[in-house]
């Protein structure tokens, strides 16, 4: 005689080895995702600044990339700022918006807590003309692993991996 089917053991053994291995698997691919949301988010903001600093080469203006609520992680622009105060005013040109971040935390040092300005030869100076320098920290909130976006005097960009104590 022919079975269609399974028994009630046969089912429920299968459940069991099925639940067994997703909560053996479930942890790993949680700490996956974790850091690909992280290495997406560096390199978003990474391309941002590179997208900033080559058409202000291009285009021989000042172009800022600023946050535009005070939380890098909720969204940026890019624009060109012609008077270049590191905010964009009324009449200046919005080049390009980018979404929020989240749930990454994006934090910049002292010198990069509201913008970016990259002048006509690459190099990143702040309103006041001096150069700037300076560090953006992505981590997510649990998590002591986070990514560094280091500004050099010349307005380029690297990328780190660091661990912290705890995300800001």
């Amino acid at each position: 005689m022919k079975r269609n089917g399974l028994t009630l053991i046969e089912l429920l053994s299968a459940l069991s080895i099925t639940a067994i291995l997703i909560l053996g698997v479930a942890p790993a691919l949680f700490q996956f995702l974790a850091a690909q949301r992280l290495t997406n988010a560096s390199l978003t903001l990474s391309n941002a600044l590179a997208t900033a600093r080559a058409t202000a080469v291009h285009q021989q203006r000042t172009v800022t990339l600023w946050n535009v609520d005070g939380d890098w992680s909720s969204g940026m622009e890019i624009f060109l700022d012609t008077n270049s105060n590191g905010s964009r005013d009324n009449g200046e040109e919005r080049l390009r918006a980018i979404g929020a971040l989240s749930p990454v935390v994006v934090s910049g040092n002292y010198w990069l807590k509201s913008y970016v300005a990259y002048r006509r030869d690459g190099s990143a100076k702040s309103a006041g003309n001096a150069f700037q320098a300076g560090t953006f920290t992505l981590c997510s909130t649990g998590r002591n692993e986070a990514r560094q976006l280091i500004l050099s005097r010349g307005g380029r960009v690297r990328r780190a991996s660091t661990q912290l104590e705890t995300c800001p």
